[in-house]
């Protein structure tokens, strides 16, 4: 989402702790349902993106989505 920082960092604080419970409950009643239990955590990590400039001033040679792609796309694409 590029609404603004503040939507997503709102996406990111909701959809986070949803996905930490989600897995957490694939876990204990039935494994097979990983893989779609993962996607509200991928998704809340992938939000946190809009975040890291304000972390990293020297955002230029890090750009702000080399953190999101390597935590949800590669996941994404091993579980694929």
């Amino acid at each position: 989402m590029c609404f603004s920082a503040s939507a997503s960092f709102t996406t990111a604080v909701v959809l986070t702790p949803v996905g930490i419970y989600t897995v957490k409950t694939a876990l204990q009643n039935d494994r097979r349902f990983l893989g779609f239990a993962l996607f509200p955590l991928l998704f809340g990590v992938e939000e946190t993106h809009q975040v890291e400039p304000l972390l990293h001033p020297l955002s230029a040679a890090h750009p702000p989505t080399s953190v999101s792609v390597l935590l949800t796309c590669v996941p994404l694409m091993l579980l694929y």
